[in-house]
């Protein structure tokens, strides 16, 4: 009996500290000041993702060192890390940067 307890004590304390929780991380992102829509936001660690509505703001599960990879036709890719700062702010600004694409001449 003494050793069912002990299990059961054991079993609890595994399940409530191994499992690390969810954090709702969120932000706006802008170009230039501006707002930009329809950025990717992908989690890498847990494969989750979403895009930004019209006015830039975007919402997605972390939780503390998952990797966040913002991508856009048109814009520079960018990979942040969560940390401490991340989480403790309600709304993080995420700044990316137009990207050009040169095109080769074409001649009719």
């Amino acid at each position: 009996m003494r050793y069912q307890i002990l299990f059961c004590c054991f079993f609890y304390a595994t399940l409530s500290f191994g499992q690390e929780k969810s954090i709702s991380f969120s932000g706006k992102i802008i170009i230039n000041k501006i707002p930009q829509n329809d950025v990717h936001i992908l989690n890498k660690n847990n494969n989750k993702g979403t895009i930004s509505n019209d006015k830039g703001w975007f919402k997605i599960p972390v939780t503390l060192g998952d990797s966040i990879y913002f991508s856009h036709i048109n814009l520079q890719e960018k990979l942040i890390i969560i940390t401490q700062k991340h989480l403790k702010n309600k709304n993080s600004i995420i700044t990316l940067k137009e990207q050009t694409y040169a095109l080769e001449e074409f001649v009719l």
